[in-house]
């Protein structure tokens, strides 16, 4: 029986995964713009952590890193772009 933690943590990543290639997917209807790209982005490279993580084959620190690394994106790209 896998374990229990493991099952969340990919049906976590699996729900963002599809649920951003969705959102991306009804955004893109206007163009392929810097922001649905950013989007596709964090939707293959989110849930990608989240696995790695919760099989435990990178440390603490490294998720750390990453998840930050991440949050800058997201929030160091609402700051700089203003044609939103």
């Amino acid at each position: 029986m896998p374990d229990p933690t493991l099952i969340v943590v990919l049906i976590a990543a699996a729900v963002i995964f599809f649920g951003g290639l969705y959102i991306v997917y009804q955004k893109q209807s206007s163009g392929w713009g810097p922001r649905n790209i950013q989007a596709l982005g964090l939707v293959l490279v989110l849930p990608t952590i989240l696995i790695l993580a919760g099989m435990g084959k990178i440390e603490n620190a490294v998720i750390a890193t990453l998840l930050g690394a991440v949050i800058g994106f997201i929030l160091g790209g609402r700051m700089t772009n203003k044609e939103d």
